[in-house]
């Protein structure tokens, strides 16, 4: 039996970050791989009915790190952060994978001496753009393909430009196949 080498992880918190919307610089000691324990990841939809969740990324920390990772203790442990997760592979050099990239949405702290733990929950940008309020001036309604009005909508929240990807074509799209009972 062959055995496949995981990857290693680097996590990078900005911890200067003052304005989600700005370019992250993940510069100095934002490097946090080292009290990293695990990473747990899911993305998109898990069945076919109802909403898709937004992907998110569950960052377990070692033990013992609680004082570190506290918000009370640490003033710059605060929510939409940028948080971005990388992998290597052992035939890679660097760090040229990206895993996640999305923004610190909850701080969970067990600061029982028997059980330490912190979880550091991170989740996508669509669920940051899910709690914008956004304002429609009815009088320049127009019709649009779902990738203006997607971008119209990106605009509105201030989602940088430089930071998206949105198909306008609507010629990638794929129609579910057909299907039926006989």
């Amino acid at each position: 039996m062959t055995r496949v080498a995981l990857p290693e992880y680097q996590v990078m918190i900005d911890w200067d970050a003052t304005n989600w919307a700005d370019t992250p610089t993940f510069a100095g000691d934002d490097d946090i791989s080292e009290d990293v324990a695990y990473i747990d990841l899911s993305r998109g939809k898990e069945k076919e009915e109802g909403n898709a969740p937004a992907s998110y990324c569950q960052v377990k920390l070692k033990a013992g790190l609680c004082e570190k990772y506290s918000p009370y203790k640490n003033a710059r442990m605060r929510i939409w952060l940028p948080v971005r997760v990388r992998a290597r592979h052992s035939s890679d050099t660097g760090f040229p994978r990206p895993v996640f990239f999305g923004y610190l949405s909850a701080v969970r702290i067990n600061p029982n001496p028997n059980r330490q733990t912190v979880s550091l929950y991170v989740t996508d940008g669509l669920d940051l753009l899910a709690r914008q309020v956004l304002r429609q001036d009815y009088n320049t309604r127009t019709s649009l393909n779902p990738g203006g009005a997607i971008t119209r909508i990106a605009n509105a929240a201030g989602w940088p430009s430089g930071r998206r990807r949105i198909d306008n074509s609507e010629g990638s799209i794929l129609d579910y196949p057909v299907t039926g009972s006989y």
